[in-house]
């Protein structure tokens, strides 16, 4: 196969496999005022027909404030989701958190190209114990599609504290849209994720 059709292959297969950002893997929790969070997951996308290729993702947060972060997701799905993250209920030392964390995702699409999503999601996490937290995210999106334009849903996951300040991250999400005037389960994700916090005095 030439390397031209080699390339505009590998694109069809990447633009098809558009997807919005779904699961992030947060906690209730922010970063701390100043403090940086580093992030990178992959997570494999389906419908209930079928079954969509790997997607890569890679976040950056801020801690603007103690209870405020800035953020910036990328995809290899060809998207770019800003994120600003309240924190509303516990600090970081507390067991149980949730966070307010409205979003706006810009992505190419190869059929109705550069588009807008909206999303509002509420990130809830419990620690069990120094090592593990139970994360649950429900989440609307909204999306200029002419038949779905709304999804609800949430993520769900386990947060594994590892050595040097390193978390694994283990979930999945469940989202359903109107069709036909009903909602029924539509979309999935779940996936693989890895944070790296850099504490800034």
């Amino acid at each position: 196969m030439a390397m031209k059709e080699f390339y505009l292959l590998f694109m069809t297969v990447l633009l098809m496999s558009s997807c919005a950002q779904m699961t992030r893997f947060e906690t209730g929790k922010t970063v701390g005022e100043n403090n940086i969070q580093l992030s990178g997951q992959v997570t494999a996308y389906g419908t209930q027909q079928y079954l969509e290729t790997a997607i890569f993702q890679g976040s950056l947060e801020y801690g603007v404030m103690e209870r405020m972060d800035l953020g910036v997701s990328i995809s290899s799905a060809l998207s770019v989701l800003a994120n600003a993250k309240f924190q509303l209920v516990g600090n970081q030392e507390s067991r149980f958190a949730l966070s307010l964390n409205p979003a706006l995702e810009l992505q190419l699409d190869p059929f109705i190209g550069l588009h807008m999503r909206k999303h509002v999601y509420i990130p809830m996490s419990y620690e069990l114990n120094d090592r593990y937290t139970i994360i649950f995210e429900p989440r609307y999106n909204h999306a200029p599609q002419e038949n779905t334009p709304h999804s609800v849903g949430g993520s769900s996951g386990v947060e594994i504290k590892m050595n040097g300040d390193w978390n694994l991250v283990i979930g999945g999400s469940l989202f359903m849209s109107p069709e036909f005037n009903e909602f029924r389960w539509t979309e999935f994700q779940f996936g693989l994720g890895a944070k790296k916090l850099f504490v800034r005095s």
